[in-house]
């Protein structure tokens, strides 16, 4: 069995002083403290001490237990005492299962003394205002736990939520990225291709645009020498039938006068 320690102010368990003593008894007793009725006196008495209060605070040592070895467990289960009671001597079998729940519940049952105190510390406890005010506080402030717990774990849950939904919108904008960037990518190099082929051709035409203009300067440089050519060839030829027709004029006016003679 693992005891937990409750970090409870002492004064705050003043109220529950029997029924402390009450469940420690009956922890150490394993429960199996019942008794015929003229012997609860004697228990009371013998077995337990004393009273410790009005109500029945008890206090408890280890020489009751070892004066009553049969409150025992063995293997796990629970053991019945002998025919005869351990106080008195009577011939009385030890009650078990429903009997005692109905014991419990019912505070004017015959019982162990251990129930009694148990059944008058929950009349004290719920005749206590100051208790009730206290247990209304521990409710109120449980509902309130209850209520954060609640809202803690649906903020928890929401804020899960909401990373996953994060990590999918990163996960889908990252996506989406790349795929953008895989298509930006074959566009620039269909670009750089097309580029590169419109820059070869603008080069190889401006080549050819620069041999043709160099071969027009050429044919225009040829065209003009040939008209001065055939400027100066005009001149010549003129110059030639000038010559002609005075050498015909000379050579006419000398058959005539040949002619005269």
């Amino acid at each position: 069995m693992r005891m937990i320690p409750l970090w409870v102010p002492q004064i705050g368990l003043r109220a529950f002083k029997d029924e402390l003593q009450a469940v420690k008894l009956n922890f150490l007793l394993w429960g199996w403290n019942w008794a015929c009725g003229d012997s609860k006196s004697a228990c009371a008495r013998d077995v337990l001490a004393f009273g410790a209060s009005a109500f029945g605070g008890v206090a408890f040592d280890a020489e009751t237990l070892r004066k009553h070895p049969y409150a025992r467990r063995q293997g796990g289960r629970r053991q019945e005492c002998g025919d005869t009671c351990a106080f008195c001597g009577r011939s009385e079998r030890v009650a078990f299962g429903g009997t005692r729940v109905t014991k419990y519940g019912d505070p004017r049952q015959g019982g162990s003394y251990v129930e009694l105190v148990q059944n008058r510390t929950r009349i004290k406890v719920a005749a206590n205002p100051a208790l009730i005010a206290q247990d209304q506080k521990y409710q109120n402030l449980e509902e309130r736990y209850n209520f954060l717990q609640y809202q803690w774990a649906l903020t928890r849950k929401l804020q899960k939520a909401a990373l996953k939904l994060q990590d999918e919108m990163v996960e889908r904008a990252r996506r989406e990225l790349n795929e953008l960037h895989a298509k930006v990518q074959t566009d620039l190099t269909d670009e750089w291709v097309q580029i590169r082929n419109l820059t070869e051709e603008l080069v190889w035409k401006t080549r050819a645009l620069e041999e043709s203009e160099y071969t027009m300067r050429a044919d225009e440089e040829l065209l003009g020498r040939l008209q001065s050519q055939c400027k100066e060839l005009r001149a010549q030829r003129a110059a030639v039938e000038v010559r002609l027709a005075e050498e015909k004029t000379t050579t006419g006016a000398r058959q005539i006068a040949r002619k005269k003679n």
